[in-house]
């Protein structure tokens, strides 16, 4: 088991994939920030870190990719098992974690 975990935090939104079958999205992503941490002190981290994304959307009226009214570059954050987007991809991603590369889904 490792000794350092990461709080990553996202801007998510969803992506027009085509309009075959119906037409249909995806989820994107890009890294906002990467924190290391101590496993043992990661979710109360992430208690703070979910307290701060609620707040920023709220001010700055972003919606999440699920709803009507999304805007995109909705943020959450989550616990993993390494520091996502430091070098592949030049830190987007096009996929949210899974629940298994997670230890908690982000609540918002």
């Amino acid at each position: 088991m490792t000794r350092y975990v990461y709080v990553n935090v996202y801007e998510t939104g969803r992506d027009y994939g085509g309009s075959e079958e119906g037409g249909w999205y995806y989820d994107v992503g890009t890294v906002y920030r990467v924190m290391p941490v101590r496993r043992d002190r990661a979710e109360r981290l992430l208690d703070t870190v979910l307290a701060w994304c609620r707040e920023r959307n709220r001010l700055d009226r972003r919606r999440s990719g699920g709803s009507v009214l999304a805007t995109g570059d909705y943020l959450e954050a989550w616990i993993q098992d390494y520091p996502v987007g430091t070098t592949r991809n030049g830190g987007r991603t096009t996929s949210r974690p899974s629940r298994d590369e997670t230890s908690r889904a982000p609540g918002l």
